[in-house]
C-alpha cells in the first residue's frame, strides 16, 4: 500500500487518484483502504468505480453471444471499445471535484486515452493472472455470477492485454503497487 504522505506531498486540491489493474487484481479493496487512510487524515474523499459506469446493454449482448458460443471478433471489439461510458466516468469525476479534496476512481481501462488526463495521480496494480483468476472464481460464487469462468481469459485478459499494449499503463503510472 501506498505510504499516504507520498500522495499528500505536491498535489493541490481537489485532485483525482485512479487505481487501475487487471479484472480481480485488488483494486476495489485498495481504494477502499486507501479512501480510508486518507480520510482519517481529514481530508474529504470520494470513491468511484468504473464498474458503475459499465454499459450494461453492450455487456449483456457480448455476454449472451459468448454463453451462445457466437463470439466474434466483432464483439470483442464492442467490448473493448464500448463496455464503459466513458463520458458519464467523466462527468462524475469533475463533479466529484466539486465537493471533494480527493476522489479515487478504481477500475478497468482508467488509463485510456478518453480519462487519463482526469487523473493526477496514477496507482497500477501488477497481480499473477493466475491469481485474478482464481479471486474471478471465488467472487463468482459469492456473488452468483452466471458467466462461465472462461470469461476470465477470452474476454477479460484478452482486452486486458489489448488495453496494456495499447496505453502502458505501467508506464503511466505513478506508483506500482505488487503486493
Amino acid at each position: 500500500m501506498i505510504d499516504r504522505n507520498t500522495i499528500l506531498q505536491n498535489q493541490s486540491a481537489p485532485y483525482v487518484i485512479g487505481v487501475n489493474g487487471l479484472d480481480c487484481a485488488g483494486k476495489t479493496t485498495y481504494a477502499l483502504k486507501l479512501q480510508q487512510i486518507l480520510i482519517e487524515t481529514g481530508k474529504s474523499v470520494n470513491l468511484l468505480h468504473i464498474d458503475d459506469f459499465n454499459n450494461l446493454a453492450q455487456q449483456k449482448i457480448v455476454y449472451d453471444a459468448y454463453a451462445k458460443g457466437a463470439f466474434s471478433e466483432s464483439l470483442f471489439e464492442a467490448y473493448y471499445d464500448n463496455s464503459i461510458h466513458y463520458n458519464k466516468v467523466a462527468d462524475a469525476l469533475e463533479a466529484s471535484k466539486d465537493c471533494f479534496t480527493i476522489t479515487i476512481i478504481e477500475g478497468v481501462f482508467l488509463y485510456k486515452q478518453s480519462l487519463v488526463d482526469l487523473i493526477d495521480y496514477k496507482i497500477f496494480l501488477r497481480v499473477d493472472q493466475t491469481l485474478a483468476r482464481e479471486r474471478y472464481a471465488d467472487r463468482k460464487i459469492a456473488v452468483d455470477d452466471s458467466r462461465p469462468l472462461t470469461v476470465f481469459e477470452d474476454i477479460w485478459v484478452r482486452a486486458y492485454d489489448r488495453y496494456c499494449a495499447e496505453y502502458q499503463p505501467e508506464t503511466l503510472a505513478d506508483f506500482i503497487d505488487v503486493s
